[in-house]
């Protein structure tokens, strides 16, 4: 690689950046193509590199020349379909055996989630229906000891079967 100072304008020359745009490729390719020696370079008075416009466009036509030899690249399938053999292909029977291979699947995999969330549901209902019968039988037990302690409550105390000796004073209590 044979580099040289130049001291002058860079009217008639390219920056690695803008031969890079002007080829197609990245700066650091341009770079890689000056140190291989396939590109023409020199450094000017702040040491950044800069190609000869003349070269750049000349490596750009050799390019474009040895595109034109190679297959560009295409996206999509890179052969066309094989021509036709000859035996008869039976469309419909075809189509048939497709279906009924992965019909069959499709709708199983389609169903199982459905499956799976309505068994989730149904025993997450049955649990709530369990709550809530244990929550009706503890009102209704909740409900008949109130309804029997507002009866013990309402009703008169019994007649006494004891009957009361009078108090005596506390002088008198020792002595019988």
């Amino acid at each position: 690689m044979s580099l040289t100072v130049l001291p002058g304008s860079a009217s008639s020359t390219y920056s690695a950046a803008e031969a890079g745009r002007v080829l197609g490729v990245s700066e650091r390719r341009v770079r890689q193509l000056v140190d291989d020696g396939r590109l023409p370079a020199i450094r000017d008075d702040d040491g950044r590199l800069r190609l000869p416009q003349e070269a750049v466009h000349t490596e750009r036509a050799r390019r474009r020349r040895a595109e034109g030899t190679r297959t560009p690249h295409r996206r999509g399938p890179a052969r066309t379909p094989p021509p036709p053999s000859g035996d008869p292909v039976d469309v419909e029977a075809l189509v048939e055996r497709i279906f009924a291979a992965a019909l069959p699947r499709a709708i199983e995999a389609a169903t199982a989630t459905h499956r799976t969330v309505e068994a989730q549901l149904t025993d997450a209902l049955a649990a709530e229906r369990a709550a809530r019968a244990d929550a009706e039988a503890r009102a209704a037990a909740a409900e008949a000891k109130a309804a029997q302690l507002e009866q013990a409550y309402a009703a008169p105390p019994p007649p006494e079967t004891r009957q009361e000796t009078p108090q005596r004073s506390w002088l008198r209590r020792g002595r019988r």
